[in-house]
């Protein structure tokens, strides 16, 4: 797939709940992606890829996520994204402290789940590496952010 033209779109909805629940979800579409996941690893060649404007691999994404205010200062938050092509998802919990006026500390985690890259059973014969799904190729990852408003 080498196209210099693609269409996105996304479409959602979101509601506050009075129990202080914040609950969100959003269906993404990107004819940049692969029908296929084994196709993954092609997309990257694209123009829409190489750019940097698109990042998502498949055509057809799901998010939702949900987050409550536990205190005045602290928040949490899930948020699921599942490409509906392969199944695999992409989980990120994460919790937000509101240290002072305008200054935020958070910590969370990205997990992707699915099946990994196939490797070559014999890399000599020119077996190419193979994708099965888009989020099971993800490396799991803790962060930390600290964020000042002004």
């Amino acid at each position: 797939m080498n196209v210099d033209s693609y269409f996105r779109t996304s479409a959602g909805l979101d509601y506050h709940f009075r129990s202080g629940f914040y609950a969100f979800a959003e269906y993404h579409y990107s004819s940049a992606g692969e029908k296929r996941a084994e196709n993954y690893l092609r997309v990257f060649e694209s123009p829409a890829f190489r750019d940097g404007s698109v990042y998502l691999t498949g055509r057809h994404y799901l998010g939702t996520g949900i987050t409550r205010q536990i205190t005045g200062l602290i928040s949490a938050t899930g948020f699921w994204l599942i490409n509906l092509m392969d199944g695999s998802m992409s989980l990120s919990p994460r919790v937000e402290y509101n240290i002072a006026a305008n200054v935020y500390v958070e910590a969370g985690a990205c997990i992707g789940t699915g099946p990994s890259l196939k490797m070559p059973s014999d890399p000599l014969e020119g077996n190419p590496v193979r994708s099965q799904s888009e989020f099971g190729a993800y490396p799991d990852m803790v962060f930390g952010s600290f964020r000042v408003y002004f």
